[in-house]
């Protein structure tokens, strides 16, 4: 299921508050008794991992990494934006690409380090599947880790040629 996203602010009223720094990935206040000072409020989940960073423009809240592509753009993406480098408060212009929503999903870190592969505890081996047409697909027990990896390529590779 596709992600709703609210509606981004003209790029001209972007920019006739903020300056962006496409290398640092700031957001600078160009007007106001904040002018020249960086904007922005980093936003953590419990436990303190980074969420995002929010930006007011006229009183209401925008992911910053949102207002960097309308900025860099002037699009209003219907897309996610992805943080290539998975760190949400890294908003510098190289860092972020449009993403669908499996290509957000093959960007999560994973326990194991490899998207599909995971450790059995009751069994004590690994576990390998893939997704497919919003199917998950079981592909076995191995006594290895690195042997569900190849596993798992190997069976991806070959959905990879049809």
């Amino acid at each position: 299921m596709a992600t709703a996203f609210r509606k981004l602010p003209a790029q001209e009223k972007i920019k006739h508050y903020y300056d962006y720094n496409k290398e640092t990935g700031e957001f600078i206040f160009k007007t106001g008794a904040r002018k020249g000072k960086v904007a922005g409020c980093k936003r953590t989940r419990r436990g303190g991992k980074p969420w995002l960073v929010l930006i007011y423009v006229e009183n209401v809240q925008y992911p910053a990494h949102r207002l960097a592509w309308r900025w860099m753009t002037g699009e209003d993406p219907q897309l996610s934006i992805d943080h290539i480098d998975q760190d949400p408060f890294n908003n510098t212009w190289s860092n972020l690409r449009l993403a669908d929503d499996f290509t957000q999903a093959n960007n999560r870190t994973y326990p194991s380090k490899h998207l599909g592969v995971n450790f059995h505890k009751v069994t004590g081996k690994w576990t390998a599947r893939i997704q497919r047409n919003n199917e998950r697909v079981y592909l076995g027990l191995f006594d290895t880790k690195q042997a569900a990896i190849v596993y798992r390529e190997a069976v991806l590779s070959t959905y990879e040629t049809y």
